[in-house]
């Protein structure tokens, strides 16, 4: 079960980069990891004359457009969408219901918990078990994915089985049973891997603990903040709780009904008006929640999740940025790209860096509304993890002081756009893709237009924007590693924070900034 695996929370490249809109990403899904985009560090060079070593010469990006899809709406107000692509004769179907996490309110957890249910606890007449094998049994295979913002059943399917593939949907969406027996599976599985995450899983542990510093309010929780939940929370809930989470925010909720492949809008609309044919309920606009707007800090904030014994340290470097409909945009990730990416300009240093990056990348966080923070990560050997974080915050520092040489903007521009085209050839990306767009507010055709915009970027304005947002003192720092080996070097930079990923990351201790302090753990190092 990757229910509480944050990492999904991670974008996985450059399209939710491009647009905000990722092909295949989320806080929790049904379905096992999809790991982030992390693209192999280049081998450390000797250090070239110039500070900065100029990036390869890239060819241009392959052409590409992303399908226009054609939209009908329902007697009962859902909205339904086709893309076609003939690769395969397969269909992917998603249904999205708009209020995921951000609609948990006073039950943490429950969203979640309920889109479990939705594909575990049975529809209609259907038991669980016999719900999932009649999908089976059409060739189909059926996830949820519950994120921040949404509840999203996915499935993909032959194409000849549309309709009774869509039928099944329609009855999980209008009619789940919530079955009891199946809550107390689904709890026991959702415990037991937050549970293993917590000892295991540094890159969820370090996520988790990005998304509540990134969203730190003065005076309320951010919904965005809670990230994964506790085991103790996850246990109070019941089916109740479930089946009120259901009653308000899905039931009556537009839905938004989206099929890419080997189907035009004909095939697609029949099949759709049989599916949801006996649904009569009067279907309303959700009213959003007002969410405040994350503060970015006035100081670099260091936060260390401890890992007994970890030889590689997970580094997260994130800043609060424009929102996804800004014309800062585009600037602003191509200003993470520069920072974050593989060919990233301190990467080709050598001396203190060799062989320390293992990989790294830069993306924004999976949420939909208001500014979002872009992160750059980077996975390093343990002890170098003092340098990597040096160099990582002087390269910072560096683009938000300075305007970046053309042919390292062009190289962000190339990598950035080549990844998008590569991210959206087949159906199912696409149809994830045009999801993400409609959930974020986004138009059918951001896709193209967020590519024209950074054709047409300058380094002085992503220079500008990157002084704007990428300054490292507005920046929160997460790194999960051996707190007895990393705390003494990231003292170096600030006060440290060091918290327990197993005790629902309770704050352990509180390391004072020691500029004096090493960066390379010494052997036998310790917490002070």
């Amino acid at each position: 079960m990757r229910a509480l695996a944050v990492r999904g929370a991670w974008l996985l490249g450059g399209l939710w980069a491009l647009t905000g809109c990722a092909a295949r990403s989320g806080p929790r899904t049904s379905e096992k990891p999809v790991a982030a985009v992390a693209r192999k560090a280049p081998p450390a060079k000797a250090p070239a004359t110039d500070a900065r070593e100029e990036p390869p010469v890239s060819a241009g990006a392959r052409a590409f457009r992303f399908p226009t899809p054609t939209w009908i709406e329902l007697p009962s107000g859902i909205r339904v969408g086709t893309v076609i692509h003939r690769s395969l004769p397969v269909v992917e179907i998603r249904v999205a219901i708009p209020g995921g996490m951000v609609a948990d309110e006073e039950r943490a957890g429950v969203a979640v918990l309920t889109g479990e249910m939705l594909r575990e606890g049975g529809a209609g007449t259907l038991g669980g078990r016999d719900l999932l094998a009649q999908m089976e049994g059409l060739g189909a295979r059926f996830t949820v994915e519950t994120t921040f913002d949404a509840t999203v059943l996915r499935v993909s399917a032959p194409r000849e089985q549309l309709g009774a593939v869509l039928k099944l949907v329609a009855e999980v969406v209008l009619r789940p049973r919530f079955a009891p027996a199946a809550l107390d599976g689904v709890k026991r599985r959702a415990i037991a891997e937050v549970e293993r995450l917590g000892r295991e899983d540094g890159a969820w542990a370090g996520l988790t603990m990005l998304h509540r510093e990134l969203y730190l309010l003065p005076m309320e929780r951010h919904p965005y903040s809670s990230a994964a939940f506790s085991a103790e929370e996850l246990s109070r809930i019941t089916v109740a709780d479930c089946r009120a989470f259901y009653e308000r925010q899905i039931a009556s909720s537009p839905l938004l009904v989206v099929v890419a492949g080997d189907a035009g809008p004909a095939l697609v609309r029949a099949a759709a008006e049989a599916a949801f044919a006996s649904d009569t309920r009067r279907r309303r606009s959700v009213t959003e929640l007002s969410l405040t707007d994350p503060v970015p800090p006035e100081g670099t904030k260091i936060t260390l999740v401890d890992r007994p014994g970890a030889l590689e340290s997970e580094i997260f470097l994130g800043f609060v940025g424009p929102s996804r409909g800004d014309g800062e945009w585009p600037a602003f990730l191509l200003a993470g790209q520069i920072v974050g990416g593989a060919g990233g300009p301190w990467l080709s240093q050598g001396g203190a860096l060799a062989g320390a990056v293992l990989s790294t990348s830069s993306a924004p966080l999976d949420v939909a509304r208001g500014p979002t923070p872009l992160v750059v990560r980077v996975t390093a050997k343990a002890e170098k993890t003092g340098a990597v974080v040096q160099a990582l915050l002087e390269q910072a520092a560096q683009l938000s002081t300075n305007v970046p040489p053309p042919e390292e903007v062009e190289a962000a521009i190339h990598s950035l756009s080549s990844t998008l085209v590569v991210q959206l050839e087949t159906p199912s990306a696409l149809a994830d893709a045009l999801v993400r767009l409609r959930l974020s507010g986004l138009p059918d055709d951001q896709h193209q237009r967020s590519r024209r915009s950074m054709q047409d970027m300058t380094p002085v304005f992503v220079a500008k924007v990157a002084s704007a947002y990428m300054a490292p003192a507005h920046g929160v720092l997460v790194v999960a590693g051996d707190a007895a080996r990393l705390g003494v070097p990231l003292s170096h930079f600030g006060q440290v924070k060091v918290v327990n990923p197993t005790r629902n990351f309770g704050r352990e201790r509180t390391l004072l900034p020691d500029t004096g302090a090493p960066l390379e753990p010494p052997p036998g190092a310790s917490l002070p």
